[in-house]
């Protein structure tokens, strides 16, 4: 089955078994598939670039950003070697590296051939800096200048106001109605619960709710974008 794709131009699927589960799960990304337009695109880019190259530019294109565990999913390939595709990307020019070790993520460089996808990330390109990084509470919902906070609808800000520095239990239903609101990050998250940081908020509830297929990724194809957000699964279900 990979043959044949790789064949025919499309990207690999990715496989995952779990026997004493009993389960196994195939993904066939077919967002990611090359059509013509992709392979006229590709042109603007040097010929030499191997074909695991070639489809991160193409995720790149469609997604904002790529990072070493996305692009072995979708190619097969080993974290050296995709770690060194990546930087040949980087060295010429044709993607940029952000973020330090593990966390480390790349976004459209200098070089990198004009789209209209492309433009809109180069628009937003430096979320990825900031990411993590936004204003946070101190201890009280932050109002008057600007916050986030401000934009909520009343309804909501009054529950979260209610909430107090340790909201218990209830901190998992104000997180799918305020994700029902509008798709946000674990930093915005955090900001509005008053948290200076986002990690427990994402060990403790983002990412259980995620298992729970409570929440939802906004960039499902790549956990750590930099442009990450939750969003409510099924936002009838909550009031």
């Amino acid at each position: 089955m990979r043959r044949l794709m790789q064949e025919n131009g499309f990207s690999l699927p990715t496989f995952e078994s779990n026997r004493a589960e009993n389960f196994f799960v195939s993904r066939l990304l077919l967002h990611h598939f090359l059509s013509e337009q992709d392979l006229e695109w590709l042109k603007q880019v040097p010929q030499d670039l191997s074909d695991g190259q070639k489809v991160a530019l193409i995720f790149v294109r469609e997604q904002g950003a790529v990072d070493n565990q996305t692009l072995r999913q979708l190619t097969g390939g080993e974290v050296l070697a995709v770690s060194q595709e990546l930087r040949r990307l980087r060295d010429i020019h044709l993607l940029e590296s952000k973020g330090k070790g593990s966390a480390t993520y790349y976004v459209p460089g200098p070089a990198f051939p004009p789209t209209k996808q492309a433009a809109q990330s180069t628009t937003h390109g430096t979320l990825g800096a900031s990411h993590g990084t936004l204003p946070t509470g101190h201890g009280t919902l932050p109002t008057g200048h600007g916050t986030l906070a401000e934009e909520l609808p009343d309804d909501l800000r009054s529950k979260l106001e209610t909430l107090g520095k340790r909201p218990g239990e209830k901190i998992r239903s104000m997180i799918l109605e305020l994700c029902t609101w509008r798709a946000l990050a674990a930093a915005e998250l955090a900001e509005l619960f008053g948290r200076s940081d986002s990690k427990a908020l994402k060990r403790d509830h983002l990412g259980p709710m995620i298992t729970a297929t409570e929440l939802e990724y906004t960039h499902p194809d790549m956990e750590r974008h930099p442009k990450q957000a939750y969003r409510t699964v099924n936002p009838k279900t909550t009031s």
